[in-house]
């Protein structure tokens, strides 16, 4: 493929990389400032820990679905984090994890230097990548465009929040770019260094996130297209250096490469493992029969991994991670303007996208595709284009995907596809700086400065950033919940935000808190306050007790619904269901006021665990009732962006729960 050079830029390369280092300093302060004034998300305890104990105790057990790589990195700088050995682990049962595990351990380290550390190993990835755009940009379009590009990546609020925190997201979209990265220059000249950076990439790919199977895809379409419209392939090995050019040594090039590519990356996965099937140090698992039962169905793809585990291809944490991860992807509870879901939305990734993407990046990705459009119909245009195919073809098929995926949880799925779509923006950007007319000229630095000027605004409430022209972030609960804008990061603020409205936290304030996140309330200290459960993330009281008047603390994720996904059972529950749960949660009250502590002696374990059940149920059929008319009024004040604050009297309540939930 001929290599068609970026036009000359006014700019000299000092100038150049004086700007980059600016804007790099000032992303790094953006990502500090977010890593240090958000409490831990929802997923990020386990994942940390999790990595803790890949590195300490070479186990797998505390978070398989999650890849390798990102646990690990965020653990390197907290391996002073203590937890049990595997054999401990392993006789705990998953349910209490948090309360028994993470929670103490990233307690007693200090959370908040511990989440800090990790964040900003993440941080690398998301910086890295950055750069990585930059000089792709550079070469084929330019320096200003690169920079333009450069500021539009370094200032979104999603890379500023998911490319910092310690999940799998930002490891994943690093890993699919430095692969198409990779595989672009493979396909192009085959060489040692280029097969192993493609099988390094590609290895890094598939222990970060399961997702990585769709990297097949783009490289056989790459080659495809390779096999079209290229005339010759140059095989370059110390042993041999040779030209392909019919489609039959072509094919038969691209074969042997890959095949190489499989091996190394099915050995490595196997290293990374220990070369050790089982999940567990000793080898006394239990789990390889929840692979093959539990997650193991009809489809192929269950069929297949099923297979894999049952001939020992794969180590089991591996496997068992792909089939979880295809398992609950299938169907999970998902909220949409208004509307929710256990089957997904069409057009969540399409409206998310609209919803969380800062205007100016909107703008220069629709400037971008309609000028690579319009480009592509001169020859000039098609090799410019040529040049970006690898993650031009990737961005389309992730983004395939994603519309058809019925895992619609977060906008920060779509995070891979976004390094292809700011490379379509440099090459827009290269157009616009063609145009003889100043103000044409002008547009790619207009849009930049407009993107900071939004990541400036927007502080450290990165996670919850809304687009303007919807009403900004506090009007984002009305629209997306859980990692799209409430993931449990406003918990440190609540002792605080409760003060700046006017609510006292000595006590004499009644306060109640619904909270979606990995802090765990009632191990938490603070003030006085009643938890009401979120099964969810384990947010449970010790205590039984009435809703009364007074304020109440809801994350938004909570208020659009997700308790019910919990419930198990249907909705609106029969007159009979309620008054059997109402009985048994009464009879527990009553026990409470009279015997404290000892509110269990003398009941029999099958008693106390239908009582147990029965008010289970019978405390979250309470709060759906109040949720259903909280969800419709205005809050009285907020708790950063995402905890709503409402206050209600004695008599709100009563009419709200009515007779089904009081005595």
């Amino acid at each position: 493929m001929m290599q068609i050079p970026p036009p000359k830029s006014m700019m000299t390369a000092k100038v150049f990389v004086v700007s980059a280092v600016v804007i790099v300093l000032f992303q790094l302060c953006l990502m500090v400032v977010f890593a240090a004034n958000n409490s831990p998300t929802v997923d990020e305890p386990i994942h940390l820990v999790g990595g803790v104990g890949y590195l300490k105790n070479h186990d797998f057990i505390l978070n398989p679905e999650s890849g390798i790589f990102p646990q690990a990195l965020a653990a390197l700088p907290n391996l002073n984090i203590k937890i049990p050995p595997p054999r401990e682990m392993a006789a705990i049962h998953h349910s209490t994890i948090l309360r028994r595990v993470l929670y103490p351990a990233l307690s007693e380290a200090g959370i908040g230097s511990v989440f800090l550390k990790g964040r900003l190993a993440i941080g690398l990835l998301n910086i890295i990548t950055g750069l990585m755009i930059l000089f792709i940009a550079k070469r084929f379009f330019g320096r200003i465009p690169a920079l333009c590009t450069f500021v539009l990546y370094a200032f979104f609020p999603l890379f500023l929040s998911n490319g910092t925190l310690t999940t799998a997201d930002m490891a994943a979209t690093f890993a699919f770019f430095a692969s198409c990265a990779a595989y672009g220059a493979l396909l192009r000249r085959i060489t040692i260094m280029r097969l192993l950076a493609a099988a390094g990439a590609s290895f890094l790919l598939c222990i970060s996130k399961y997702s990585a199977v769709l990297l097949g895809l783009v490289v056989l379409i790459m080659i495809l297209y390779m096999l079209i419209f290229r005339t010759r392939l140059k095989v370059a090995l110390p042993f041999r250096t040779a030209k392909c050019g019919s489609a039959g040594r072509k094919l038969a090039a691209y074969a042997l490469s890959l095949a190489a590519i499989v091996l190394i990356v099915w050995v490595a996965i196997w290293a990374v493992y220990f070369f050790r099937f089982s999940m567990y140090h000793d080898g006394a698992s239990p789990t390889g029969k929840v692979v093959l039962q539990q997650y193991v169905g009809e489809s192929f793809v269950q069929q297949a991994a099923g297979f894999a585990a049952e001939h020992r291809l794969l180590p089991e944490g591996f496997i068992y991670g792909f089939l979880y991860t295809y398992y609950f992807s299938r169907a999970r509870w998902s909220f949409l303007n208004g509307e929710v879901s256990m089957n997904g939305f069409r057009s969540y990734f399409p409206q998310a996208f609209l919803m969380k993407t800062p205007p100016p990046i909107i703008a220069a990705i629709l400037i971008g595709v309609i000028i690579c459009i319009y480009s592509v119909r001169t020859r000039f245009g098609r090799l410019r284009m040529s040049c970006i195919m690898p993650f031009l073809v990737f961005s389309i098929v992730y983004l395939a995907a994603a519309l058809g995926s019925h895992l619609n949880i977060g906008f920060r799925h779509l995070m891979p596809a976004f390094p292809g779509l700011f490379l379509i923006c440099a090459a827009g950007f290269q157009q616009l700086r063609l145009s003889p007319k100043r103000m044409v000229r002008i547009i790619p630095p207009l849009l930049a400065v407009y993107c900071f000027m939004e990541a400036a605004r927007t502080g450290s409430a990165q996670l919850s950033y809304f687009s303007p022209f919807y009403g900004g972030s506090r009007e984002g609960f009305r629209h997306l919940v859980d990692s799209s804008f409430d993931w449990g990061q406003d918990f440190d603020r609540i002792k605080s935000g409760l003060e700046a409205s006017g609510v006292a936290t000595d006590g004499s304030d009644r306060v109640y808190i619904a909270y979606f996140g990995s802090n765990l309330l009632d191990m938490a200290p603070g003030f006085p306050f009643r938890i009401i459960m979120v099964p969810v993330c384990g947010q449970v009281d010790r205590k039984f007790y009435e809703l009364t008047g007074g304020v109440y603390c809801v994350s938004a994720t909570v208020l659009q619904g997700i308790n019910v996904s919990s419930l198990g059972i249907p909705l609106p529950p029969s007159r009979e269901t309620i008054e059997a749960y109402k009985r048994s949660f009464y009879t527990l009250l009553d026990r409470q006021a009279e015997m404290g502590d000892a509110i269990w002696n003398g009941l029999s374990e099958q008693e106390r665990n239908k009582l147990l059940k029965d008010t289970y149920y019978f405390q979250l059929l309470r709060f759906e009732a109040l949720r259903r008319v909280l969800v419709l009024a205005e809050p009285a004040f907020f708790i950063g962006d995402t905890i709503l604050g409402y206050r209600l009297s004695d008599s709100d309540v009563k009419f709200i729960l009515g007779e089904e939930y009081r005595r």
